[in-house]
């Protein structure tokens, strides 16, 4: 079997989706989402993606490149200073 390897859209997206998670929207049809724990696992993901999304950027910074999932320098800096949405 081969390997499946994320791309950096694809976990920009998946990190998109963790940022804007909120557990009033599933927990009446999935109780267990809403739970800390859960919560607690939704946000070390976050800051475990927003650490690689921010290290990809400074390499991408240095050579001219791609700048994050808005287009524009300085998006995970902004993600890190607003923090997870955990409303």
């Amino acid at each position: 079997m081969k390997k499946q390897v994320l791309t950096w859209k694809e976990l920009e997206a998946i990190f998109d989706v963790l940022n804007v998670y909120d557990p009033n929207d599933i927990m009446d049809v999935f109780p267990e989402m809403g739970k800390p724990e859960f919560l607690d696992d939704v946000r070390s993901a976050w800051n475990k993606i927003l650490t690689e999304l921010e290290k990809n950027d400074r390499h991408c910074n240095l050579a001219g490149g791609y700048h994050g999932a808005s287009g524009s320098p300085g998006y995970n800096k902004r993600a890190r200073e607003e923090g997870f949405n955990d409303s």
